[in-house]
């Protein structure tokens, strides 16, 4: 669908196109819903409370900023090399490509239509895409938001393609001759986008805004022409911007490390709570020493050391009177 290319007006300049649940938590302190539990690191216990198994929450956490880095860095890496090349080819005319040119606010005069209509064909000409210029009256637009929305409407209802370029003018039906409270909006296809892209919109939007600024040296029709006349060729101009290159690779540089983070860190995750074992909210915690390997472990809940594997006398665990409540 079409979308604006910029727009401006007297008074406010120019302005650019428009181009909670509850999840895996972990805590030392007990809270509602949670799970006790005991892992080891460095060869002592560690008690923590979760409301899902510690290592599944470091695995999904693992994977939950892997795949953030990767989705964050390639789609800003994209963006970033998608507008450091500008390689425009003319479109296709196989479409209605008549050049309208409707004076609704009647500012125009026949010669101010005829040197309007020169630079329009000269546009289409070099890009393929076909220009039209409208002028209304902003009492036109009154029952609209912004003159935007206006011509998107003005665009569908005349256009029933992509690869067309509205440039919609409104001023009152009766301007103060100190102050003319002037609007402007371009409209654009889609198809059209691989030439009119930001910076050849931003230029073409700002010269327009200048020039109808200018209202005691151009008219209406004579600013719009002029600024097609001026930036036409930039609009077919190569270049590629080496500073939204570089920022990809940064970009994309910033993600690759993200992933590796996420890895390294996430793996120490769970290798730490691969050894997380489930105790109840009232067991009383009885520690006891490997004669092996000198670890500190859980009694009662082990057959053998969980830091070196030897064979471990078994007990049974010990819960608080009168408290059963399991987490």
């Amino acid at each position: 669908m079409p979308h604006s290319s910029g727009g401006g007006s007297h008074g406010g300049g120019f302005h650019g196109g428009s181009h909670g649940g509850s999840g895996m938590r972990m805590s030392r302190s007990y809270f509602a819903g949670a799970t006790r539990y005991i892992y080891y690191h460095n060869g002592v216990p560690n008690e923590i409370f979760s409301n899902t198994d510690p290592m599944q929450n470091a695995v999904s956490t693992r994977v939950a900023l892997t795949i953030f880095a990767v989705l964050f860095a390639g789609l800003y890496a994209f963006v970033f090399f998608a507008l450091s090349f500008h390689y425009p080819s003319r479109l296709d005319t196989d479409y209605d490509t008549v050049i309208y040119i409707s004076d609704h606010a009647d500012i125009m005069t026949p010669d101010d239509e005829k040197r309007l209509m020169e630079s329009l064909e000269s546009f289409q000409e070099q890009t393929g895409i076909t220009p039209s210029v409208c002028t209304v009256y902003n009492s036109d637009w009154s029952d609209y938001s912004e003159l935007e929305d206006y011509a998107y409407d003005l665009y569908v209802g005349r256009f029933k393609d992509e690869k067309h370029w509205l440039i919609v003018y409104s001023q009152p039906r009766n301007p103060d001759p100190d102050f003319n409270d002037w609007y402007w909006e371009g409209m654009q296809g889609d198809d059209t986008d691989s030439i009119l892209g930001d910076h050849e919109t931003n230029i073409f939007g700002k010269e327009l805004t200048k020039l109808l600024g200018e209202d005691r040296k151009y008219t209406v029709a004579e600013a719009i022409a002029k600024t097609f006349d001026d930036t036409t060729p930039e609009m077919m101009r190569q270049y590629t911007s080496w500073g939204f290159v570089i920022a990809g690779c940064v970009i994309a540089v910033i993600g690759i490390v993200g992933v590796v983070f996420a890895q390294i860190c996430g793996k120490k995750n769970e290798a730490k709570y691969k050894t997380a074992i489930k105790v109840e909210r009232n067991e009383m915690l009885k520690k006891q020493t490997c004669s092996y390997c000198g670890g500190i472990y859980i009694e009662g809940h082990h057959t053998t050391c969980p830091h070196c594997g030897a064979q471990l006398p078994f007990l049974a665990p010990v819960f608080e009177p009168g408290d059963s409540d399991e987490s």
